[in-house]
């Protein structure tokens, strides 16, 4: 059992109702322990009628009766809800934050306590417990914050702990990931569809040779390098597709996305901080 009891969001957007949906499913809080707070008025009705939690507009209202405050605002808006409550928080509290590029350290900036923050990047398949999150800790945080905030991101999927300097370069994969594939997806789609496949079918072919490469890399022992050369023969119709790969360059396109996927969320740091 956890020493904190009382948990509340400060935004209640998709990735608040994907962590909430996994939290009440594991019982990692009562239901009663959970405050949601954010300026839509039906936004929290609907989570209240959908999850049988308390709902507030009040941001004070909510920090001041939690043990954990989680912020899931946006990060345009974290340096606004910071003016509001950051004096409010207390060093027997725990701020986790999943506003993305803003750091530990500007976070506790607005705080007059030695509150533990802890920096967070989860991805979006969270909404069916199928996410990776990444955690890193702030200056006034230790071992047992951090530990908590895992079995917490738990609820939604798998954990990893990195230094706070690569979290920029992480949410490049994590964060931004899912578009990558979804991206990756439809163009297979669309390429089916011109050879001669209806749209269901070609759709259902890519989406599952995904789903079953997954499987392949997350349960073999062989390198993504190995799996690829199992299925391509020489001569034959793989290499034939990968030789257009290599033609365009994908490779090195890929390594350019992430190096300004990462970049441009240091960017955003910077224009949000100043």
């Amino acid at each position: 059992m956890h020493d904190f009891n009382k948990l509340c969001f400060i935004g209640a957007g998709n990735m608040c109702e994907a962590l909430l949906a996994g939290i009440i499913s594991s019982k990692f809080f009562p239901v009663e322990n959970i405050i949601l707070s954010d300026i839509r008025k039906q936004r929290l009705k609907y989570l209240e009628e959908k999850y049988n939690v308390k709902t507030t507009m009040d941001n004070k209202e909510a920090v001041k009766v939690s043990d954990i405050i989680f912020f899931s605002v946006k990060p345009q808006n974290i340096a606004t809800v910071l003016e509001e409550v950051g004096e409010l928080l207390r060093s027997d509290q725990m701020v986790i934050s999943i506003a993305v590029g803003i750091p530990t350290y500007f976070i506790e900036s607005y705080m007059k306590e030695e509150v533990p923050v802890i920096r967070v990047m989860p991805n979006t398949p969270a909404l069916f417990q199928s996410a990776i999150s990444v955690l890193s800790k702030g200056k006034y945080a230790n071992d047992k914050h951090l530990n908590f905030a895992r079995e917490l991101l738990s609820c939604v999927g798998d954990v990893d702990i990195l230094p706070e300097k690569l979290q920029n370069a992480a949410a490049a994969i994590n964060g931004c990931g899912p578009a990558y594939f979804f991206y990756f997806i439809e163009s297979l789609v669309d390429a089916g569809i011109s050879v001669g496949l209806n749209k269901d079918i070609a759709k259902k072919l890519a989406v599952q040779t995904m789903e079953g490469s997954v499987k392949m890399l997350k349960e073999s022992d062989k390198s993504p390098t190995e799996l690829r050369r199992m299925v391509t023969s020489p001569g034959g119709t793989t290499i034939a597709a990968l030789e257009q790969f290599e033609k365009g360059a994908i490779r090195y396109h890929i390594l350019k996305a992430i190096k300004a996927a990462t970049n441009r969320a240091e960017e955003l740091s910077k224009q949000l901080m100043k």
